[in-house]
């Protein structure tokens, strides 16, 4: 499957076709973007707070948009071989079948999701542009799966660029060793990360950005 960046701004461009200055909140900075005006700015995170790491909690999360199973199935075949750990997998599906599993503990998507990020060790997940900032915010390292669009496969390219996390590709034992092998280097590439790009707060940035070249000050 081939993603065009030009169909994203095109469609960007259909919701907002006439603007002086576009301001883009993100958690990677984009590149070559002169042409649209856009400035990015720093992520908008929630208030989550990190407690002490528990080395054997995981949090899962399977988006509800998407139809195709096949991919969450995977995991779930995956992770049930690690008794070692014990998941807290987070969807709206059933997935009656994996319940008997012991280390697959099964919840809704709903507010306890916070407090399970409080302490885990990593997060597997959809490649939503939210939960990889939250994550790198927290420093907590990712193994991503993308669903069939543009923006989660490049999400996932970025986290591999900055070696931030994982995509999984094989949804193997050997690809999931690896990564395990690797968290402490991703949670330190995350605490860099942050300093480089996320010096300050998005609407700190903005507001002087807007004060600067446009005289609009925050009240």
């Amino acid at each position: 499957m081939w993603y065009s960046i030009n169909e994203e701004k095109s469609r960007l461009l259909y919701f907002f076709p006439r603007a002086e200055k576009r301001y883009v909140s993100s958690f990677f900075e984009i590149e070559n973007n002169g042409k649209y005006n856009i400035e990015t700015l720093p992520p908008i995170l929630s208030k989550y707070k990190r407690g002490k790491n528990i080395t054997n909690k995981v949090v899962v999360y399977f988006s509800p948009y998407s139809n195709d199973l096949n991919s969450y199935i995977k995991i779930l075949e995956l992770i049930k071989k690690y008794n070692e750990y014990k998941f807290h997998i987070y969807t709206d599906l059933n997935f009656q079948e994996y319940r008997k599993y012991t280390n697959l503990i099964f919840n809704k998507i709903g507010n306890k999701f916070k407090d399970d990020l409080y302490d885990c060790n990593f997060i597997i997940s959809t490649s939503g542009h939210q939960l990889i900032s939250e994550a790198i915010n927290m420093e907590i390292p990712l193994y991503l799966l993308s669903l069939n669009t543009f923006e989660q496969n490049y999400n996932s390219f970025i986290v591999e660029k900055y070696a931030l996390g994982k995509k999984a590709i094989y949804f193997s034992v050997k690809e999931m060793d690896n990564f395990i092998s690797n968290i402490t280097v991703y949670r330190n590439n995350m605490k860099n990360y942050k300093k480089n790009y996320w010096r300050e707060s998005w609407d700190k940035v903005l507001f002087s950005k807007l004060e600067k070249e446009f005289g609009i000050q925050k009240k």
